[in-house]
């Protein structure tokens, strides 16, 4: 027993600490047989036995691990006189070794190198020439380049040298994780999974080459940043070559013309600059126009009348925006809407709809999304309005004339698909004036016979731009005005639904209330206004 402890002890103490110089090889004695083949001599020269002890310690392959097992586990069941010598042998010994035995040969092979001027025959570990072997090709000029074995695990090392983000992000990245009490037992399957029957070498082998490569870039990009003439955004920038495009060539051109002498001189004349200022101003617009027609004979069974009605709309938006801290938004906004009504006795069409007005709003940025702001807004009509069958005038240009100024904050949110802008202003100046004789200015809240109305309130003024489809859109304003004593409110939705560049489709929906008057009929200060139509629509 003592005896196969020390012999197991001296072959372990051989693989790892034995040296040997340049011109002298260990030779390695078996007086007795491996798993019954006869070994008389064992040829390892020093890199076999160096890059056995170099992998063995690694236990990187099950391959080296079974071979170095079997040795020892052979070297300890031999007889009492089985032993092993280490003995120095010169290169002639080596020469003479022209061929490994059965059972190194699957793990050792000869090969002849040059050494001092003459030809030696060495034996070179498996392992080593697959792992490392290989290296010593390329530098090599008696091999030829069909021997060298390709690999595109290592090709960022053979193109020009660029800076890629993989080796940094190898090194910066900590694959730490804390490790509590009741992870400290190894289990069973544990330790089977890591003592597989098979080598998994083979397929983790591309994730080793790039730590292996990416340890190379980092090394090079410390000691050799001269060496690097690009970077990976740049590569990746650039346009894939599929082999399809084709590169004219001119066939008359002579390559004794890039030569000819041509005229230099310092007089390069004045040079033009022209300087480009942002224009900060952006424009839109949108016209739209809506007819319906209806047609009845006057002996038609069931009566009726023939008419027809149109609706038209334009808008008009000027936008300053310095991108900064100041913004300024003007909008012009018209809609006359006309029926004919010939049952009436009075009028032989009536407007449905007339609007004119104008809003400014100025606003310095206050933070991200907020604004101080000065808003401004005017709203009148254009044409005389009249109630169905009766001649009393209702409404006319100016008559009313509502103009409101207000200070607050507006909150703005805008993206591709809404814009959003909340306008809240403490401060409100309301000023309402009828200037035709003929309306009755008790009807818009005025005394007799005065033709202005002053009040200061607050106000709320909310607007949306909502793209919910490609071909839907909602437009949708809401106004609360009030002086504390009345209230006004005001809200407008338009829905628009596209059918192609110029036509559409729009559903109108007006709700006011307003106490600030007397209704005109009933007793309600509730009031809604409803159109649907289909017509010519452009925006620009």
């Amino acid at each position: 027993m003592k005896r196969k402890i020390g012999v197991l002890f001296l072959v372990v103490s051989l693989l790892s600490f034995v040296t040997f110089n340049a011109d002298a090889f260990g030779t390695v004695v078996l007086n007795d047989t491996v798993s019954g083949v006869g070994v008389d001599s064992v040829v390892v020269s020093k890199v076999a036995v160096d890059s056995a002890h170099l992998y063995t310690s690694k236990v990187d392959s099950i391959l080296e691990y079974r071979l170095f097992s079997s040795l020892i586990k052979n070297a300890v069941a031999k007889p009492a006189d089985s032993t092993f010598h280490v003995l120095k042998s010169k290169k002639k010994d080596l020469r003479d070794a022209a061929t490994l035995s059965p059972t190194l040969s699957p793990y050792f092979f000869l090969r002849r190198d040059v050494r001092n001027g003459q030809s030696v025959l060495d034996t070179v570990s498996v392992l080593y020439n697959n792992y490392i072997g290989k290296l010593d090709y390329l530098d090599d000029p008696s091999v030829p380049a069909r021997y060298i074995a390709s690999d595109p695990d290592y090709y960022l090392l053979f193109i020009p040298i660029a800076y890629y983000h993989s080796p940094i992000h190898q090194y910066s990245t900590l694959n730490w994780k804390p490790l509590y009490p009741d992870e400290s037992k190894v289990s069973i399957q544990d330790i089977n999974s890591s003592l597989l029957p098979y080598d998994n070498e083979p397929f983790v082998k591309t994730r080793r080459n790039k730590k292996i490569v990416n340890r190379a870039l980092l090394a090079l990009y410390l000691n050799h940043p001269n060496l690097v003439i690009t970077n990976e955004e740049s590569i990746m920038s650039r346009d894939i070559y599929d082999g399809s495009r084709k590169f004219y060539i001119p066939n008359r051109a002579r390559i004794i013309h890039q030569y000819r002498k041509h005229d230099v001189s310092a007089e390069v004349g004045k040079a033009r600059l022209k300087i480009l200022k942002p224009n900060w101003w952006s424009t839109s617009g949108n016209f739209s126009f809506q007819m319906t027609q209806n047609h009845i004979s006057d002996n038609w069974y069931k009566g009726g009348e023939s008419n027809y009605a149109g609706l038209a709309y334009l808008k008009l938006t000027a936008k300053y925006d310095d991108e900064e801290k100041r913004i300024l938004e003007n909008t012009f906004e018209s809609k006359l809407g006309m029926s004919s009504t010939p049952s009436d006795t009075y009028h032989d069409y009536l407007f449905s709809s007339d609007l004119l007005r104008l809003y400014n709003k100025f606003g310095l940025q206050a933070s991200k999304r907020w604004y101080y702001t000065l808003s401004s807004e005017v709203t009148t009509q254009f044409c005389h309005g009249y109630k169905a069958d009766k001649p009393a005038l209702i409404s006319a240009f100016l008559a009313p004339l509502d103009w409101k100024v207000s200070l607050g904050m507006d909150y703005k949110v805008s993206n591709k698909v809404y814009t959003l802008s909340v306008f809240l202003s403490p401060v409100t100046y309301s000023l309402r004036y009828v200037g035709n004789d003929k309306v009755d200015e008790t009807s818009y809240g005025l005394d007799k016979g005065k033709c202005v109305k002053n009040s200061i309130g607050s106000q709320i003024k909310p607007t949306l731009e909502w793209k919910i489809t490609s071909n839907i859109s909602l437009e949708s304003k809401f106004n609360y005005l009030t002086n504390y004593t009345w209230t006004r409110i005001d809200w407008e939705n338009t829905f628009n639904l596209t059918v192609n560049k110029y036509l559409s489709t729009q559903i109108y929906i007006y709700s006011r209330y307003d106490d600030s008057t007397s209704p005109t009929s009933g007793n309600s200060h509730f009031q809604l206004k409803e159109l649907f139509s289909f017509g010519i629509n452009y925006s620009f």
